[in-house]
């Protein structure tokens, strides 16, 4: 396999189970599979309770399945210590999120380097990367702003230079511009892809929004706990 095809993140035949109120199983993935190559994008769609987040908790091992595999950069995930997981996960997958999940604490270089700091690196090629990506995003003048003083827009865009800090594989993003209004949740998606294009990793998108899916290389739809081709 070529490294352009070279398959970075896979789910396969993979169940995940919840007990409901009454005491009944509630299958939501039911052997979903799928696989995303190295700078591919893709997106999925899915009705709402479809189990769209419930699949990246899983393909990013946060919850692990009752069934099935989930694979990373070409190897099976063990069933290790959370410490080693948690560690390989930051290795391998960037995550955005609809919410943000900046610390308010933190002025936005100190957010964007706590995700290296989860492996340990915090010297001057990290601080650089991290600058680097904030100019990438438009934030080259906001690097000592605290969040709370950032639009929804740059908290995003805080957010994305955050999950490339440590060149992951995989980027995960659950509904990231589900808290912006339409301009600029157009700027923060064009962003996204460009960005994730740029440094040849994957993105796996979230979204409700049929113009965004379509802006992916690759559409699914999650149905019946599997996924279609659209």
């Amino acid at each position: 396999m070529s490294e352009a095809g070279r398959s970075v993140l896979a789910a396969r035949e993979v169940v995940k189970k919840f007990s409901g109120p009454d005491g009944s199983v509630i299958e939501v993935l039911n052997g979903a599979n799928l696989s995303v190559s190295q700078g591919e994008s893709l997106s999925i769609r899915g009705e709402s309770g479809s189990g769209k987040s419930t699949f990246l908790n899983v393909i990013s091992w946060l919850d692990q399945p009752d069934g099935g595999s989930v694979v990373w950069d070409g190897t099976e995930v063990p069933r290790i210590s959370s410490r080693e997981i948690a560690r390989r996960r930051s290795e391998v997958l960037g995550f955005v999120f609809q919410s943000y999940c900046l610390m308010p604490e933190l002025d936005v270089l100190e957010n964007v380097l706590m995700a290296a700091r989860v492996l340990g690196r915090i010297g001057r090629p990290e601080k650089e990367r991290a600058e680097n990506l904030l100019c990438q995003v438009g934030l080259q003048d906001r690097l000592k702003q605290l969040p709370g003083k950032l639009s929804g827009g740059e908290r995003q865009r805080v957010a994305i230079a955050r999950a490339l800090i440590n060149r992951p594989s995989v980027l995960l993003a659950d509904e990231p511009t589900g808290n912006l209004d339409e301009k600029t949740a157009d700027t923060v998606m064009e962003l996204l892809l460009h960005l994730c294009r740029d440094e040849t990793a994957a993105l796996v998108l979230v979204t409700h929004n049929p113009l965004f899916a379509k802006r992916a290389d690759r559409q699914v739809t999650l149905s019946g706990g599997r996924f279609n081709d659209q």
